[in-house]
């Protein structure tokens, strides 16, 4: 995110350099075009302008969108570890699957992200999400309650 800061003011510093150096050029050299001549050169200069801006709209709006859905991903998985966790504390003898469910949140803010952002996945999240996959399903639902908790289980999984 902060590289993305750096990027919006080095693009202004530039633009406005542009913007400076074009004017300082017209008050040196003032144009010589007649009235035809200005609409014939500034006709194709406004249509790459309004499709720069175009593209460029496009292109923040598909920014936008990539990350309001990597923060909802984000949001709907804590929020199934969450439930996760309090589900499980209805079955006896769930202490192990807790303890690994609170192991792979750590590691997923620890490794997981530090990992995406360079593009990569982590190790040992993906090893913790597989024994969190075996921790619940060693879970023994015993009454009708446990059954059905015990389904709930697997469809957040």
């Amino acid at each position: 995110m902060k590289n993305l800061g750096v990027i919006f003011i080095c693009g202004f510093l530039l633009l406005s350099a542009v913007i400076g150096v074009l004017y300082l050029l017209r008050k040196r050299f003032p144009t010589s075009l007649t009235e035809q001549q200005q609409n014939t050169v500034l006709g194709p200069f406004s249509f790459m302008i309004t499709l720069y801006a175009f593209l460029l709209g496009f292109t923040v709006v598909n920014l936008w969108q990539t990350f309001d859905q990597a923060d909802r991903t984000a949001a709907k998985e804590a929020e199934t570890v969450g439930i996760l966790y309090l589900l499980t504390d209805s079955f006896p003898g769930s202490q192990t699957a807790r303890q690994t469910l609170i192991h792979y949140v750590e590691s997923v803010a620890r490794d997981e992200w530090p990992a995406m952002a360079g593009g990569n996945v982590s190790p040992k999240t993906e090893e913790l999400y597989i024994k969190v996959w075996q921790e619940v399903h060693g879970l023994v639902p015993t009454s009708a309650k446990e059954q059905a908790i015990y389904a709930e289980l697997l469809t957040q999984l």
